[in-house]
């Protein structure tokens, strides 16, 4: 799997979870929290 698809991958996560309107905003908010750091570490080593 190339860091493009890697990204894409969970950018697409991201917009499910903050989407969906079963889980409470504290479950959200770790989901996000946890993708969030994962985009960007693979933003960091696509450079």
């Amino acid at each position: 799997m190339t860091r493009q698809e890697k990204l894409k991958m969970i950018k697409n996560a991201m917009i499910a979870l903050a989407q969906d309107k079963r889980l409470d905003r504290e479950a959200k908010k770790r989901g996000l929290i946890s993708l969030g750091k994962a985009y960007r570490r693979e933003l960091r080593e696509l450079d």
